[in-house]
């Protein structure tokens, strides 16, 4: 799978050797803990504690499959490249839903964005374009 951090150089050959899957949705954990990050926790299990951290962002940490994980508010994607990758010659793409916290309806609408070749509202592309130029 690629990283968010490729360069087009580095695509183009893993994509020529048919050795590369481009991830394009991720909600991408900053940490995975025992314990809960913050005193509020959170609560049951997929329930999220909100918080914010020395930079200003919104960081949620949920209690998923007895470990805490915490993501930040705005999910990684570069569902607006897919048309870029594939001409690289990527053809396969990926949603990692693993972390998500949101309700089901704010997937579906992710996922329909992804699948029109759009990133989410609210979603950041790392460095990936950075790369791809």
């Amino acid at each position: 799978m690629a990283s968010p951090e490729e360069t087009r150089a580095n695509l183009a050959a893993c994509a020529a050797a048919g050795a590369v899957e481009a991830l394009v949705f991720q909600r991408t954990p900053l940490f995975i803990a025992q314990t809960p990050p913050c005193p509020t926790g959170g609560g049951a299990s997929g329930t999220a504690a909100v918080f914010t951290d020395r930079r200003g962002k919104t960081l949620r940490s949920a209690l998923l499959d007895g470990m805490w994980i915490t993501t930040e508010d705005a999910p990684f994607a570069c569902a607006g490249e897919i048309a870029d990758l594939s001409a690289l010659g990527i053809g396969r793409f990926r949603c990692d839903w693993s972390w998500r916290t949101e309700p089901s309806a704010a997937v579906a609408a992710a996922w329909r964005a992804v699948r029109e070749g759009a990133s989410p509202p609210g979603s950041h592309d790392a460095n990936f374009s950075r790369g791809l130029r």
